[in-house]
Order: C-alpha cells, then sequence, then structure tokens
C-alpha cells in the first residue's frame, strides 16, 4: 500500500455518566471531521437517548472505560490495521473547542514531526518511574508514520493487564500518567523521533 491510498484516523474519547453526546463534543467532532478521513467517538455509553448529526466520515463506538484513555487507546488500536494509517490521532474530551484548528492544524508544520503533541509538559509526578520527565499532554496526540510504526513495541514495554485490571481509580490513574503520559513520549524520544507541541 503506497502513502496516498493510506488514510488518517482520529479517536476521539469520550466519557459521560449520562447516555448523550454533549454539544460541545458534537461541535469538537465536526471540526476533526475536516481533518480525518475517519473520527471515531469511543463513547462510555451502550445506550444513547440520541444520536447527534455528524459528518459521514464519523462513527460512534461503544468502549467500557477500562485503563482511562490507555486502555480505551489501546483496545481500539487493537482492532484496526495499522498498516492502512499514515496518521492516527488521540483525542479526549476534556477540552471545549472555542475556534476552528486550522492553525493548529497546519500538515505542512506537522509533518516534520512524528509524534505530536497540543501542549507539552516538565511536570514530574512523585509516582513517575521515567528518568525523564519531559512529555506531550495525553488529551490531544498525533500519531505520524515512524510513530504508528512503533506503536507494537511501546504496548510491549507496558504491563497492560496490570493497567486494564486496575480496580483502584486513584492507583489506576496514576500508572497511566506514568506509563501513557510520561512513558509514551519518554518512549517515542528514546527511539529518536522527533517530537512536537504547538503549546510550549
Amino acid at each position: 500500500m503506497i502513502m496516498n491510498q493510506k488514510k488518517s484516523l482520529c479517536l476521539f474519547i469520550l466519557f459521560s455518566e449520562k447516555p448523550l453526546i454533549h454539544h460541545y463534543v458534537r461541535i469538537f467532532a465536526i471540526e476533526l471531521a475536516r481533518f480525518f478521513d475517519e473520527v471515531v467517538l469511543l463513547t462510555n455509553n451502550k445506550t444513547l437517548n440520541s444520536i447527534p448529526v455528524l459528518p459521514n466520515n464519523v462513527s460512534i463506538t461503544f468502549q467500557e472505560n477500562r485503563g482511562y484513555d490507555f486502555g480505551r487507546f489501546y483496545n481500539y488500536y487493537k482492532t484496526i490495521a495499522l498498516g492502512d494509517y499514515y496518521r492516527i490521532a488521540c483525542v479526549n474530551d476534556s477540552n471545549v473547542l472555542i475556534n476552528n484548528l486550522d492553525n493548529v492544524l497546519k500538515w505542512e508544520n506537522i509533518d516534520p514531526f512524528d509524534f505530536w503533541g497540543l501542549i507539552d509538559s516538565y511536570e514530574k509526578p512523585w509516582f513517575s518511574t521515567s528518568s525523564e520527565n519531559y512529555h506531550l499532554q495525553s488529551h490531544f496526540l498525533i500519531f505520524n508514520q515512524k510513530a504508528i510504526d512503533l506503536l507494537d513495541d511501546y504496548f510491549k514495554s507496558v504491563n497492560i493487564n496490570e493497567i486494564l485490571n486496575e480496580l483502584n481509580p486513584k492507583i489506576l490513574r496514576r500508572k497511566v500518567i506514568d506509563k501513557w503520559e510520561i512513558g509514551l513520549s519518554q518512549f517515542m524520544i528514546s527511539k529518536g523521533l522527533k517530537i512536537g507541541h504547538f503549546i510550549d
């Protein structure tokens, strides 16, 4: 498969106690659909009171909320053929969109990066197991081809079942921050990938 036959995919991870897709999520999804061939809304609700009107390239998939964004991304990633995609985004609903994404998703500026995020951080939580803590914040991540090619290796480096089976929410949050929020960026850096961010 040659590059121009590959597609771009955005996994938009949602969580709500209510059986609905909030209006701000719909607005965000519509905007993301302008930039990706496929947008998949990963909702934790099995039953939605109504399905919002969305672009044709946006679909909705139910997922159990195991492992927070790490588990949600991993469980969907297992179902796709990575070779079909040249760009994969992982976005969650913790942000409210108040403008368009034109200035953020200028692909000509982003393409030089293998792994890219909206905001970076040097924050070092006390429970971090990484010697370095520079990372991209995980609410908006984009994997270009070299990063996609390393996803299998990354997941093999992590004790996935330990995270997916953790029932204590406080311990789970720490593990996800350590292995996903910080660990993913540190893994990509250790492999020599070029990392970028929109907001310093």
